[in-house]
Order: structure tokens, then C-alpha cells, then sequence
């Protein structure tokens, strides 16, 4: 994976979580944080959904970061995307963790 391709990843890590952080994403079956608990609770959905873009965002925001300061050597091969998974898989752990208690 080029280290283009991985900036572009973050970006559009970040730019999906915007519209989930400010509320403008409804209960729907293809975008968002969907459990059962948000999909059956508009409340739960908004604030679980919240979070989950906050996490996006700063997620995002570090991959951009650290593919702007680190050389763009040290994106290629495993490592690059060991950094992309690790900020999808953390997303998700936080959120839905976030989600079952609410």
C-alpha cells in the first residue's frame, strides 16, 4: 500500500466521522455505529453515534499527522497498515464498548 493511499485513508477516516460527531447521520442501515441498542433508540443512537465520530476524527487526525511527520518510508509494507487497522479496530472497540453503556 502506497503511503498516498494510506494519507487518503485517514482522510477519509476523518471526514466520516464529522457528520457522525455533529449529529446529521439518522438511525439508518448502512452508516454509523449499528447494535441493536442504537438502532432500536433514536437517544442512544445520537450519542453513541457522537462518540463513535469523535473517535473517527482523532483517529483520522493522527494517521494525517503521522503520515505528514513520519517519512514515507516507514508507511510501507506492514507497518503502514498495522496503523490503519489499529485505528479501525480501536474505533470500533471504543465505540461499541461506549454503546453497551448507555
Amino acid at each position: 500500500m502506497t503511503s498516498l493511499v494510506q494519507g487518503l485513508f485517514g482522510l477519509v477516516i476523518l471526514v466520516l466521522g464529522i457528520p457522525l460527531y455533529l449529529g446529521k447521520v439518522p438511525p439508518n442501515s448502512l452508516y454509523g455505529l449499528r447494535t441493536r441498542k442504537t438502532l432500536e433508540n433514536k437517544e442512544i443512537w445520537y450519542r453513541a453515534n457522537r462518540f463513535a465520530g469523535l473517535v473517527l476524527v482523532l483517529g483520522g487526525g493522527v494517521v494525517l499527522l503521522a503520515w505528514a511527520l513520519v517519512p514515507r518510508s516507514a508507511f510501507e509494507g506492514p507497518w503502514g497498515l498495522a496503523i490503519l487497522l489499529g485505528v479501525v479496530v480501536l474505533a470500533l472497540v471504543l465505540s461499541t464498548a461506549y454503546a453497551a453503556r448507555l
